[in-house]
């Protein structure tokens, strides 16, 4: 097994305002102790608290597909069947 020489923890993130400071000061701790590169990445969906100005690196807004070309056969029922674009919904994007 090759040795482990850089860390991306993403953080994703969806009206996190209050909690995001502590999340990523505990991030900061745990890079502290490892000997590694750590890059953290903070990830926001289209919420309406402004955690963006708590630290984040990239706002998006909902993420679709634009096709479902190569996927497996069902892929786009199970998607159009499960995912909830409203707000409240419980998917990490």
């Amino acid at each position: 097994m090759p040795d482990i020489t850089d860390i991306v923890a993403v953080v994703p993130a969806h009206n996190e305002r209050a909690l995001l400071p502590s999340c990523l000061t505990a991030l900061d701790a745990a890079v502290a102790g490892v000997r590694v590169s750590v890059q953290v990445i903070v990830v926001l969906d289209s919420g309406g608290d402004d955690s963006a100005g708590s630290g984040a690196d990239a706002l998006v807004g909902i993420i679709t597909p634009d096709g479902f070309d190569g996927w497996p056969p069902g892929t786009a029922t199970t998607f159009a069947r499960g995912y909830d674009a409203r707000p409240g919904h419980q998917h990490v994007h």
